[in-house]
């Protein structure tokens, strides 16, 4: 077989890219290594082929196939099996680009990212052998409360929402890791939506109508009025008539409805989203306290790690009764109450408007007065916060995806606080951030498992400062 060179082509909501012809497609290889997604390797005609569901060692019968420009390859059979494989047990596994590991082991995975936290921690860090503590994991199946299901379009016409799979579409109502209730409300959304004629919206033409679902489904809660549900129908361009609060998921009163119209450039998830039924929040439970959250304010994905994160949150910080802790990135205050109850004093920051709000709200609402909540950005935030506060014993930084960056680190660092703990979903992200604190060490770092089987992980980071 010769060398095969894929032809770019474009991953089309719903469209099937098709392999090459049986004669020359199927061939046998065998996984040399996997990519930083828990996808497997191998190479073919001197190019690297990606094929999901695989392992190292293993051998498989695959067909080849072109996709955005790369090769890639589709299980027909495999001949050798890993002794780190496990039944993945979901009907799109091979075909689904999310849990791109939920066929191997956990002890397998819990290498792998510790594999990715040292790797991070060596291109940006100049630190010797350091171990890392695992802290916990979400449940393997039906953790996920929240799903945010693109509209599609299925090979018969009909409307789907889910994701875009390798060669066909994924419904969410059918995915094994978002929870029961989540999978009801998108199923019974993806038939309402359908009966209305609505499509999904195509941005290059600009027809249809449906870019994107988001659902948010908690466990109920005894207090009698809080809402723990709500769903957001998000357009691509207005529609010429008016929906109502029954228009959606009517025999399901006590869920919140909204609907929230994208701009055509850099849509995000929401812009402005206007409440059909219920307003904009939703409540869950974090240990004794219920948490408020508006969108577009962060809500867990996985509550069930929520309080193995806490709980290692007040064991490394170990506040008391005399100090005072400042916490960036604070969100709604989901840490703040209980950091709050064991220091003498906590500022909060956070630059999402809506969560400083349900900050303040979840504050009062568990009578905590001993705790302040600013709205900014951390590169402004903390220097008014030193300016104010003239002791600072203890940090907690909440980050995101990408760094809080060297001004905002030089900041914090000015302040001396004697412990930090910084939290955080990118590893490298946090080390690019540990490096800018030059007074600092890591004392421990430690990773949460939120999102089973995928290759995403929540790192947790204690740093000491030392002598100056």
């Amino acid at each position: 077989m010769g060398e095969w060179r894929p032809p770019r082509c474009r991953n089309r909501p719903g469209f099937r890219e098709t392999p090459l012809s049986d004669s020359e497609s199927q061939t046998h290889l065998k996984i040399q290594g996997l990519d930083r997604y828990g996808r497997g390797l191998s190479t073919f005609g001197g190019q690297r082929v990606t094929i999901p569901g695989t392992l190292p060692d293993e051998v498989a019968d695959v067909t080849l196939y072109p996709r955005n420009g790369r090769v890639w390859g589709r299980v027909l059979d495999l001949q050798a099996h890993a002794s780190d494989r496990v039944p993945a047990a979901c009907e799109f596994d091979n075909i689904c680009p999310g849990c791109t590991m939920r066929h191997v082991s956990p002890r397998r995975q819990i290498s792998i990212y510790e594999q990715t936290v040292r790797a991070a921690l060596r291109r940006r860090l100049d630190v010797g052998p350091l171990p890392i503590e695992f802290l916990g994991h979400a449940g393997r199946d039906h953790y996920r409360t929240r799903a945010i299901a693109r509209a599609l379009v299925t090979k018969s016409g009909a409307l789907r929402l889910g994701i875009v799979g390798y060669q066909d579409t994924i419904p969410l109502s059918k995915c094994a890791v978002q929870t029961h209730r989540v999978q009801a409300l998108l199923s019974q959304l993806e038939s309402e939506l359908g009966s209305l004629g609505l499509r999904y919206y195509d941005s290059e033409t600009r027809t249809g109508e449906i870019r994107h679902i988001v659902v948010d489904a908690y466990q109920n809660l005894d207090e009698t009025g809080l809402v723990s549900e709500r769903v957001v129908i998000c357009l691509g361009r207005p529609l010429q008539h008016e929906w109502t609060e029954n228009t959606f998921l009517a025999d399901q009163q006590g869920t919140a409805v909204a609907y929230d119209i994208l701009p055509f450039r850099r849509p995000g998830t929401f812009k402005n989203p206007v409440p059909l039924r219920h307003g904009l929040s939703v409540h869950f439970r974090v240990g004794p306290d219920v948490i408020k959250s508006t969108l577009p304010a962060w809500c867990p994905q996985s509550p069930n790690t929520v309080q193995v994160v806490q709980d290692t949150l007040l064991d490394w910080l170990s506040p008391k009764p005399n100090e005072t802790i400042v916490e960036v990135g604070c969100g709604s205050g989901t840490n703040t109450l209980a950091l709050a109850r064991r220091s003498k004093m906590v500022i909060g920051l956070d630059n999402c408007r809506a969560a400083v709000s349900d900050a303040r709200h979840n504050l009062d609402g568990a009578t905590v007065s001993n705790a302040s909540i600013r709205l900014g950005t951390a590169e402004r935030g903390i220097g008014r916060i030193g300016r104010e506060c003239p002791r600072l014993d203890k940090a907690v930084c909440h980050g995101m995806r990408v760094p809080f960056g060297p001004r905002a680190m030089a900041q914090l660092s000015s302040l001396k606080p004697k412990t930090i703990v910084m939290i955080g979903p990118s590893p490298n992200s946090l080390a690019a951030d540990i490096r800018e604190l030059r007074k600092y060490r890591i004392q421990r770092y430690g990773i949460v498992d939120q999102t089973p089987g995928t290759p995403l992980v929540l790192s947790m980071v204690q740093l000491h400062r030392i002598s100056d």
